[in-house]
C-alpha cells in the first residue's frame, strides 16, 4: 500500500516537472542540429566536388529535403550559408594561433608555419574554387613575410613571393599526415627547400 502511494507520488512530480518544460526549447534544438548538418553536408559536398542540390544536401545530412527549404529556401543560400560560417571559422584558427618569433630558430619556425597551414587547410578546402579565401592570403602571405623577416631583410621579392607560394594553403596540402609515402617526400623536399633558401639568403654574395 505504502509503496503503491509513493509510486503515485513520483509520478505525479514527473508530470509536474514535464509540464513545466517549454515545448519550444526541444524544437530550437532540434532545428540547431539539423541547420548545423546541412552546414556539415554542403562542405562535405562542396569539398568532394559535387554539386549542393536541396536533394543532396538533404541526403547526406540525413535530413528531410523540406527541411532545408524552410531553413534556408533554396540550395544556394544554404552553400552560402555554410561557406561563410566556414571562412569566419577559419579567420578565427587563424587569429587563435600563436604568433611565430622572428627570435625562434629557423627549423622551429619553419615547422610551425607547417603546422599552422595544415590546421587552416583542413578548414578551408571546402572553400576552393568559391573566392571567399582572398583576404587570407593576404593574411598567409603577410604571415610569412613577418615570420622569415630576419632572413628577408635584403628585401629580395623574388624569395620573398616564393617562399609565399610555398607556405599557400594548397602547396601544403601534401604534407597531411594521411597522404602516402611519396607526399612524406614531396613535404620534406619543400622543408629542405625553404629552409635553404633562407639559409642562402643570409650569406653575403
Amino acid at each position: 500500500m505504502s509503496s503503491h502511494r509513493k509510486l503515485s507520488v513520483l509520478s505525479a512530480a514527473a508530470v509536474e516537472s514535464a509540464a513545466s518544460i517549454d515545448p519550444s526549447d526541444g524544437r530550437v534544438m532540434r532545428r540547431q542540429r539539423n541547420m548545423a548538418a546541412v552546414r556539415s553536408a554542403v562542405l562535405e559536398l562542396l569539398t568532394e566536388g559535387e554539386q549542393p542540390t536541396l536533394a543532396a544536401i538533404a541526403d547526406r545530412a540525413g535530413v528531410a529535403t523540406r527541411s532545408v527549404y524552410r531553413y534556408f529556401g533554396d540550395a544556394e543560400t544554404a552553400v552560402r550559408d555554410a561557406v561563410d560560417a566556414c571562412r569566419e571559422r577559419t579567420f578565427e584558427v587563424f587569429e587563435s594561433e600563436p604568433h611565430i618569433s622572428t627570435a625562434a630558430p629557423l627549423g622551429e619556425r619553419l615547422g610551425m608555419l607547417v603546422l599552422r597551414r595544415l590546421r587552416l587547410d583542413r578548414l578551408v578546402e571546402p572553400l576552393d574554387g568559391t573566392g571567399d579565401v582572398d583576404g587570407l592570403l593576404e593574411l598567409l602571405d603577410a604571415e610569412v613575410r613577418r615570420a622569415f623577416a630576419p632572413e628577408l631583410d635584403g628585401e629580395d621579392p623574388e624569395l620573398a613571393l616564393l617562399l609565399c607560394g610555398l607556405f599557400r594553403l594548397r602547396s601544403v596540402r601534401s604534407m597531411r599526415e594521411v597522404f602516402g609515402e611519396l607526399d612524406q617526400q614531396i613535404a620534406s623536399g619543400m622543408m629542405r627547400s625553404a629552409s635553404a633558401l633562407l639559409v642562402g639568403a643570409r650569406i653575403p654574395s
